[in-house]
Order: structure tokens, then C-alpha cells, then sequence
């Protein structure tokens, strides 16, 4: 038993002494594991923003139920992509000695197979090839234990983490779907519980706007500025507003035949003045009520706008970009790793600052700090 446990502690330090020797002089990793930790953080404050308004909106259903399920697997395969650039970056620092270094790299691999493979029967119409691809994972982890140096496990390990970036991707594809999905479920409840804010709203605004050209005519007619036009206004406040124009000819019939122009303009301005106050009267009451209302109804439409920027800027269907380049990214470590080269993360960083500002612009809910 002794001599086996001292073997086994013979192939770790083995193990870790070779990939670490291979490491000597290797570029810097690091800006790569925190890109990629950027990037899991503007994920989930994607999501985030989803699940504060789902909360928000104190509404449950299948559907939400199976986006929270299928988010709470995703998150377990973010954050084993995370663990293994984090993991490789401390093995790529010559400072950083020991087994342990060695042995993380192996377990973060080994958890981005089980976390991502969990992701796989939930994704419909996945590619064959693509699962093939992904299960090679398993050989790499072999080829790790069996002393692999980190340049020649990255390569090895290329392959399967692109697959895994497409699983992803695809998954993000099927988040997004749920996400869309569930943002419309709340907004036609949201749109169903305030049918009548709404309607009473629209009725009041559209009355109004209906009064409003009618009194710009009548203030318009009594302009003496608007001598040359006074008959054109006359006839389009008579059409505007039947009810005055019925009332002023019942009036000027009453005046009789014999009435000077003089009386008839008195009669029509009398007519006009009163009617004026009339309208005057209604657009201060249905201003009122369009006051009284004002906070109920404008509550309901920030609620609306803030769905539908759920809705547009969908966090998830973004980081479907966002997790091939990442995968891009690590495609670049090979070549940077053999030719000892700056490791590049400009493109990574971009697109995750496009998901961070995509997930910043959805409307926050301040006061209770849900988002």
C-alpha cells in the first residue's frame, strides 16, 4: 500500500514538474482567464436582468420554470469554462509551482465535460459531430495524466473546446428562445391586467386630441388677422364640430330672413364663445382625469418598455456570439503558446463589452437592487 501511494505521489509530482518545465518562459495567460471571467460575469448579469423581471412580475409558469432550469445547467458549464482558463493561466505561471497547478488544470477539464455535457440533452437538433468532437475530451484528460506538456495540451484540447463552444452556443440559441418566450408571457399579462387603465387612457387622450384642432379653428376665426382665410376656417369648424355648426343654422333660421350681416357675425361669435367655453370645460376635465391617472399609467408603460427591452436586447441570444469568440480566442493560444507570443484577447473583450452594455441598457429595478 505504501509503495503504491508513493508511486502515485511519484506521477503527480511527474506530472506537474512536466507541465510546468514545458511552461518555462511561456506567454502571459492571464488576460485570457480574466476575459473569460468577464465574460461569464456580463452572462449572468444577462440573465439577471430576466430573472428580476420575472420576479418582479410575480408570475410563474412551465415555461419560466424551464428557463430558470435550464439557466441554473448553463451557469454549472460557465463556470467550468471559467475554472479551466483560470486553471490554465496558473500553470502558465512559472511562479506558481506544485501539483496542485497540474491537477486543476485536469479536474477543470474533466468538469467542463460533465458540466457542458449536462447542457447536451436539452439542446434540440444538435449536430452528431459536434458531440463526437466534444466527447474527445475525455482522451485529452487521458493524455494530461499521461505527463503532457501545457503547450501540447492546449492543442490536444482545441478541438474538444470548440465543440464545447458550439454546445454552448447552441444553447444560448435555446436560452434565448425561452427568454423571448417568457418576456411575452409577462407582457400580455402585464398588457391583460391593465386593459382598462389602458383603454380608459386612450379614450380620454384620443378625446381630447379630437378637441383641440376644433378650438385652434374657433381661436382662429376670431383672429382678425385671418380675414382673407376667415371663410375657409368657418367652413372647417362647421365639419369639425357638426354639433355647433346644427346649433348655429337652427339659430340664424330663428334670426329670420331679414337679419343684417352684422347680426348674423353677432349670432355666430355669441354661438362660437359659448361652444368655445364648452370645449374649454371638457379638455380641463379630461386633462384632470389624465393627471389623476397619470402615475398608475405611467408605471404600466415603463413596466411595458422595460419587457419589451428585455425582449429586443436578449442577453442570451448575444452571448451566442460572445462564447464562439471565446472559443476563437483560445484557438489563438495555440499559436501563441509555441511562439511565445503576447496572447491576444482584444476581440474577446470587445464582444464582451457589447454584452455588458446590452445587459446595462434593460431597465433596472433600483429600488430593491433585484437586478
Amino acid at each position: 500500500m505504501k509503495v503504491s501511494t508513493l508511486r502515485a505521489k511519484s506521477f503527480v509530482v511527474l506530472l506537474a514538474l512536466s507541465l510546468l518545465t514545458s511552461c518555462t518562459q511561456l506567454p502571459d495567460l492571464k488576460p485570457f482567464a480574466d476575459a473569460t471571467t468577464r465574460m461569464a460575469g456580463a452572462m449572468r448579469q444577462g440573465y439577471a436582468q430576466t430573472e428580476g423581471l420575472l420576479i418582479r412580475a410575480e408570475l410563474d409558469s412551465p415555461r419560466i420554470d424551464a428557463l430558470r432550469a435550464r439557466w441554473d445547467s448553463t451557469k454549472k458549464a460557465i463556470n467550468a469554462i471559467v475554472a479551466y482558463s483560470d486553471a490554465l493561466a496558473a500553470l502558465a505561471d512559472a511562479g506558481n509551482k506544485g501539483e496542485e497547478s497540474a491537477g486543476a488544470l485536469i479536474a477543470s477539464l474533466e468538469g467542463v465535460q460533465t458540466a457542458v455535457g449536462a447542457l447536451l440533452p436539452g439542446i434540440p437538433n444538435i449536430p452528431a459531430t459536434v458531440t463526437t468532437v466534444f466527447r474527445k475530451i475525455n482522451g485529452v484528460v487521458a493524455k494530461l495524466r499521461a505527463r503532457k506538456a501545457l503547450k501540447e495540451a492546449v492543442n490536444d484540447a482545441d478541438e474538444a473546446l470548440n465543440a464545447t463552444a458550439t454546445i454552448l452556443s447552441l444553447n444560448f440559441q435555446e436560452l434565448a428562445r425561452l427568454n423571448r418566450a417568457a418576456g411575452q408571457e409577462i407582457l400580455n399579462k402585464l398588457e391583460f391586467d391593465n386593459n382598462t387603465l389602458r383603454d380608459y387612457h386612450d379614450a380620454l387622450t384620443a378625446e381630447k386630441n379630437q378637441i383641440t384642432p376644433i378650438l385652434t379653428k374657433m381661436l382662429a376665426y376670431q383672429n382678425k388677422d385671418n380675414e382673407s382665410t376667415r371663410p375657409t376656417i368657418f367652413s372647417d369648424l362647421r365639419n369639425a364640430d357638426p354639433a355647433f355648426a346644427s346649433d348655429l343654422d337652427a339659430a340664424t333660421q330663428a334670426l329670420g330672413a331679414g337679419a343684417t350681416a352684422a347680426q348674423t357675425e353677432a349670432l355666430t361669435l355669441t354661438l362660437l364663445r359659448r361652444r368655445q367655453q364648452h370645449w374649454d370645460e371638457r379638455v380641463l376635465y379630461l386633462q384632470g382625469e389624465l393627471n389623476r391617472i397619470a402615475p398608475e399609467y405611467d408605471a404600466y408603460q415603463a413596466k411595458k418598455d422595460e419587457i419589451k427591452e428585455v425582449i429586443k436586447n436578449n442577453g442570451p441570444a448575444f452571448s451566442s456570439t460572445v462564447i464562439e469568440t471565446w472559443a476563437s480566442t483560445h484557438s489563438g493560444l495555440k499559436s501563441a503558446l509555441a511562439k511565445k507570443q503576447r496572447v491576444t484577447v482584444l476581440e474577446l473583450t470587445s464582444v464582451v463589452n457589447e454584452l455588458i452594455e446590452i445587459a446595462e441598457s434593460v431597465g433596472k429595478e433600483k429600488a430593491n437592487g433585484k437586478d
